[in-house]
């Protein structure tokens, strides 16, 4: 890494241009170029680390089947590796608990009934982005007058920046989301043993432009906290002012567990063993019963009113 010569901010291996004042680095004489190696899924496309251990394994995320994938242009790759707190017998523990907690809705036998089919420990990728920026915005927020029409709201404030952007394919951005944070302070540089790593797989520009979107993002759910009302419309423009980046490898459990004929696949927190996002199958039996109660209720509360009219 070296510093910028116009801003002095952090520029890195790979970096076309600055990423706060937009300067072209000096041009180093002899770059090689460097040949990256990638196991890229089928099906959901995510990168897995290639290594000879995992070179003929399945997708960890999915279970489809991996290629090998070939690449001349820079790619991101993960410095350091969180390391797991949930044990196997811990998210398997968790995964029945989730399971016998999915509401009136879900069969009555959920739990005992469903079974494990895979089970997968595996790291996504992500960046830890720090740094700072100015904010600029334009808005409507609802909540302005007497009758709660939207009104235009303008400003401007600065803020530090502590962000996981996914890089990740293999989990989607509402997984990613539900997981939340991770302690990245244990981070560490060697490989989780057993543990397939999933590679960044994208270029240093689509990199940048992902980062640069994830800022964008928490900057509009800053102005939504400041206005405590309904945005539309909201124009926003980041000017960032120092921006350093890691690139973590973050865990998760996958596991596709079975019930009846039907597979669903659930994504514990590699940290969190209650953290758990899936899906989960739906009684129609309960689902009818609920209807039929509601029709029941509403054929007496008509019948109740036609006597309420005929003796008044």
């Amino acid at each position: 890494m070296s510093d910028c010569v116009r801003c002095h901010s952090v520029l890195e291996a790979g970096d076309l241009r600055c990423p706060v004042c937009s300067l072209p680095p000096p041009v180093v004489e002899g770059t090689r170029t460097v040949t990256s190696k990638v196991l890229r899924c089928k099906e959901c496309h995510a990168a897995l680390r290639y290594s000879e251990e995992f070179a003929r394994t399945v997708c960890g995320f999915c279970g489809a089947a991996l290629e090998l994938e070939v690449s001349t242009d820079p790619m991101e790759h993960a410095e350091a590796w969180v390391p797991f707190s949930v044990s196997k017998a811990e998210a398997v523990a968790s995964l029945k608990r989730w399971l016998s907690k999915r509401g009136f809705f879900a069969p009555g036998d959920l739990a005992e009934a469903s079974r494990v089919d895979s089970m997968h420990p595996v790291a996504w990728a992500a960046w830890i982005v720090t740094g700072a920026a100015n904010v600029t915005y334009g808005t409507d927020v609802q909540g302005y007058g007497r009758k709660a029409t939207f009104g235009p709201a303008t400003g401007s404030f600065s803020k530090q920046l502590n962000l996981i952007v996914p890089a990740t394919q293999g989990l989607s951005l509402e997984e990613v989301v539900e997981l939340g944070v991770y302690d990245v302070a244990t981070a560490q540089a060697d490989a989780l043993a057993n543990v397939p790593g999933e590679d960044f797989g994208v270029t240093r520009t689509s990199a940048r432009t992902r980062i640069l979107e994830g800022v964008r993002a928490d900057a509009v759910g800053e102005i939504a906290r400041l206005h405590k009302g309904r945005l539309r419309k909201t124009n926003v423009e980041v000017m960032l002012t120092g921006l350093f980046t890691r690139r973590l490898l973050l865990p998760v459990w996958v596991l596709a567990y079975r019930y009846r004929n039907e597979k669903f696949r659930v994504v514990i927190h590699g940290q969190r063993e209650r953290t758990v996002i899936g899906k989960s199958p739906i009684s129609p039996w309960r689902v009818l019963g609920a209807i039929a109660a509601s029709l029941g209720l509403v054929a007496a509360l008509l019948g109740a009113l036609a006597l309420y009219e005929r003796f008044h």
